[in-house]
């Protein structure tokens, strides 16, 4: 198979599982989560259901609202990698991505509102 092909089906995938996130990160409910509430046997309201909520709630948990930054970063790799260029991954470039999270989520943090509650639900734990 050529190296043509195999980059359109990475894309693919990458590009499913950024929509996936992005589904899951706009019909997130926190009371899907059995840490935020504890409803038993009731079915989840998220469009992923019960592991898009977790993987909504477990990303907003730490990232906050810098978590879309990952759905934007998912779609750039697709992209990259339907036209086909090469992109090297480094550990420079992860440690860089790890950073940007950090900043962006601090950032979301401080000027979301001065209420506690509201401070994290922008930045995260890493905010």
């Amino acid at each position: 198979m050529k190296q043509e092909h195999i980059n359109e089906i990475q894309g693919i995938i990458v590009l499913a599982l950024g929509l996936i996130l992005l589904a899951s990160f706009v019909s997130y409910v926190p009371d899907d989560l059995s840490w935020f509430s504890a409803q038993p046997n009731q079915t989840a309201a998220n469009l992923i259901r019960i592991v898009g909520a977790y993987a909504a709630g477990t990303l907003f948990f730490l990232f906050g609202h810098s978590a879309y930054f990952l759905i934007v970063i998912l779609f750039f790799w697709s992209w990259n990698k339907f036209a086909s260029r090469e992109s090297h991954f480094t550990f420079a470039k992860f440690l860089s991505v790890l950073v940007l999270f950090a900043v962006i989520s601090s950032l979301f943090s401080m000027i979301v509102s001065q209420v506690s509650t509201a401070r994290f639900d922008g930045g995260g734990l890493i905010g």
